[in-house]
């Protein structure tokens, strides 16, 4: 991920504008496939650069085929570190047959 964190050069501009292009294509299949109203980015994504994200969305809305509908926006998933200790407490609720969870086992 610390390869987003450096200057920008012409070199890597273009290495980061044929990735998002490749995964802008494969988003859009996936999209069309499942209607999706949104997309999370997450693990490395989440240090993306903005305008890639945004070249994401934008190349994602141009190419589906539902264009005229809401547009599928792309945003990066922040989840601190306690997330997976919340998810881990909820499957072990569900396991033990506890379906309602109180927020204090979340946060």
């Amino acid at each position: 991920a610390g390869f987003c964190q450096m200057k920008e050069t012409d070199r890597m501009c273009e290495i980061f504008e044929d990735v998002t292009e490749k995964i802008t294509s494969a988003l859009v299949s996936t999209v069309n496939l499942l209607n999706l109203d949104l997309v999370l980015l997450g693990y490395d994504g989440v240090h993306l650069p903005e305008k890639y994200v945004k070249q994401l969305e934008d190349g994602i809305n141009e190419f589906k085929f539902a264009r005229d509908r809401s547009r599928t926006g792309v945003k990066r998933a922040y989840f601190g570190f306690t997330a997976v200790g919340s998810c881990l407490q909820c499957a072990e609720s569900g396991v033990r047959g506890e379906y309602a969870i109180g927020l204090e086992h979340v946060f």
